[in-house]
């Protein structure tokens, strides 16, 4: 009676599973069936059995995850764009796929958007996405001149321009209005561009 073990390695499969049996002659017969076994019976009545074992990477699983920037310049998981891919192998160098989100932009210098699929499926590439920076131009119509600013996107302008009151030789400033009529809460993706409402004194 013989039974040898396959040899288990972590993060392959084998292509051979345990070999075991009667030594018979028929037992023998079926052996040599097998396109891995080799039979050497040079002496009778002695066999020596050797089989070819091949191993090749196992499956694994690889997560990729998605991070949006806060206002606060922290980052949340876009918890419903997280990814587990199955279709890879231990030891592939795996890339993330990389989303489009309105009013950011990928932050390449802390993502991990490559590397190879670990055992047990413990990888996790990290896509962290930055808010994009707008601006807010300000038309005086001739009167005080104010510099662009640069709004983050998503960021509350619902009061926005109230510390600017520029002047204007013979009119009073009445308020700043978005060229499009528009009333925006917060920033959007886009720049904007504010002009001056005066009446005349």
């Amino acid at each position: 009676e013989y039974n040898i073990d396959t040899e288990e390695l972590e993060g392959y499969t084998a292509s051979v599973e345990n070999v075991s049996g009667i030594a018979t002659k028929e037992e023998l017969e079926k052996l040599k069936e097998l396109d891995y076994v080799e039979i050497d019976n040079s002496v009778e009545g002695l066999y020596k059995v050797s089989y070819i074992i091949k191993y090749v990477p196992a499956r694994s699983l690889y997560k990729v995850e998605h991070y949006l920037q806060n206002l606060d310049g922290s980052y949340s998981i876009v918890a419903d764009d997280t990814v587990t891919n199955s279709n890879s192998y231990v030891g592939d160098i795996v890339k993330a796929e990389t989303n489009n989100y309105e009013g950011y932009t990928l932050n390449h210098s802390i993502s991990t958007l490559e590397d190879a699929v670990e055992v047990n499926g413990t990888l996790v590439l990290k896509a962290y996405y930055d808010r994009k920076t707008y601006y807010i131009y300000w038309d005086s119509q001739e009167g005080t001149y104010y510099n662009p600013t640069p709004v983050t996107y998503g960021a509350d302008i619902s009061n926005i321009g109230a510390d600017k009151i520029p002047e204007k030789s013979g009119y009073v400033f009445v308020r700043w209005e978005e060229t499009t009529g528009q009333s925006f809460g917060t920033m959007p993706n886009q720049n904007l561009q504010y002009v001056a409402v005066w009446e005349k004194e």
